[in-house]
């Protein structure tokens, strides 16, 4: 009885880090689009998302966001940081495309 209330635990737990890891993706492409709408990329396509290093900006979660847009009259790629400090959400644009990107421990 006790392997089989042990098992169900281990599911439950399971389960619920999947799920929550699906609701970060979607709050990370929310806060992305609100960021792009602001700078005026409303109708760009975010095409990754990929995780960063948080001690860099001293947050608990940090994700680069790569867009099909680009800046500076077509030289560089319209690139974002978005970060999480407990319950708060942040984004902003990485003006100097990869080489910030890079800095953020992002992988291309």
């Amino acid at each position: 009885m006790k392997r089989v209330l042990l098992a169900a635990a281990i599911l439950v737990t399971f389960l619920a880090a999947c799920s929550s890891n699906g609701a970060g993706n979607n709050t990370v492409e929310g806060v992305a689009k609100q960021q792009m709408s602001d700078d005026g990329f409303g109708t760009a396509n975010i095409t990754k998302v990929t995780p960063g290093d948080p001690a860099v900006v001293g947050a608990d979660e940090l994700y680069c966001v790569a867009t099909d847009a680009t800046t500076q009259n077509g030289e560089l790629p319209y690139l974002l940081m978005v970060w999480r400090k407990g319950s708060d959400w942040q984004a902003k644009q990485l003006e100097e495309g990869y080489y910030e990107w890079d800095l953020q421990g992002c992988t291309r």
